[in-house]
């Protein structure tokens, strides 16, 4: 990036440095090819050179970090690279200018992806912790009748599938999300509903910010998967729900995923959550029961 065929911690100062120009094309640098400098992949990006497109890691900061080759973000790219072998920098000043842009884990071990997004800090991927920030147990509720007259937080897999939950990470209700000991890692709360739109504003409002938030193609998404560019780094995903009777609906799958915000509705009874969906391209902002199950995103302090 220099120029003088050395990479190190000046080079990632570069790019990092681009970060904070609070701009969609945030970085000049167009490492994956896809002709979006900085936002989300969409191109293939063979990190390991061996031919072939796969899920490959790396150890970043003592913590195993996987990347898709077939969807890969300029910044993962970044990140993969600087603690690869090519790296000839220093390692405090990477891990400090790398911090909070490669991973982040919660109370599980859990790692995250995050991204960078105007002015804010979001996790890449649906939260998964079992545990609120202090230890806690959040409960994890099977039953339709105990989940439906709940009013503590709890937690499922979509349709009780520890496999789905591996991709799109826990179902929580509201009164997880609102629970003082802290839903979110250290360092990271659930957004509100002002934060939310701050996010919408930045990639052009609500009925363009959907598409750019979506991941790509329609290996999650149902086709026509309308809009979906992810240039955004958000890498939205059709988690599902789990509705206010504790039913779920798998022949809805792919079609839509559902995330709350930590602000109440008009109503005791409800809360703001946000909508993406197969067939949209807009971010849609509606009120929801408190006891649905919905995934959640974390946002930076």
């Amino acid at each position: 990036m220099s120029g003088d065929g050395v990479f190190d911690h000046h080079d990632i100062q570069i790019f990092v440095d681009t970060l904070k120009a609070d701009t969609l094309d945030y970085s000049r640098f167009d490492l994956n090819g896809d002709g979006i400098r900085g936002g989300g992949g969409t191109e293939r990006f063979d990190l390991n050179m061996d031919g072939q497109y796969l899920n490959v890691s790396q150890m970043i900061e003592d913590e195993n970090i996987s990347f898709d080759e077939r969807n890969v973000t300029d910044i993962e790219i970044l990140c993969y690279y600087a603690y690869s072998d090519l790296y000839e920098g220093d390692e405090i000043k990477r891990r400090e200018l790398l911090d909070g842009l490669c991973m982040d884990a919660d109370i599980d071990g859990n790692v995250y992806k995050t991204v960078k997004i105007g002015s804010q800090i979001w996790m890449a991927e649906n939260l998964r912790t079992t545990r609120y920030r202090n230890g806690d147990l959040i409960s994890n509720i099977i039953d339709e009748s105990e989940w439906s007259t709940t009013k503590t937080g709890a937690w499922v897999y979509f349709d009780n599938d520890t496999a789905y939950g591996e991709i799109y990470g826990k179902l929580y209700n509201w009164f997880a999300v609102n629970d003082e000991r802290g839903l979110c890692p250290e360092g990271w709360h659930v957004p509100s509903f002002d934060e939310w739109e701050i996010l919408s504003d930045y990639l052009g409002g609500w009925f363009e910010a959907g598409g750019k938030m979506k991941a790509t193609g329609t290996q999650y998404w149902l086709p026509p998967n309308e809009g979906a560019t992810n240039e955004s780094g958000w890498t939205g995903l059709p988690g599902n729900t789990r509705d206010q009777y504790g039913r779920y609906y798998p022949d809805n799958n792919g079609a839509s995923g559902s995330w709350w915000s930590s602000t109440e509705g008009s109503s005791v009874h409800y809360a703001r959550a946000f909508w993406l969906a197969y067939t949209r391209i807009w971010l849609h902002r509606y009120s929801c029961f408190k006891v649905e199950g919905l995934s959640v995103r974390c946002v930076k302090d």
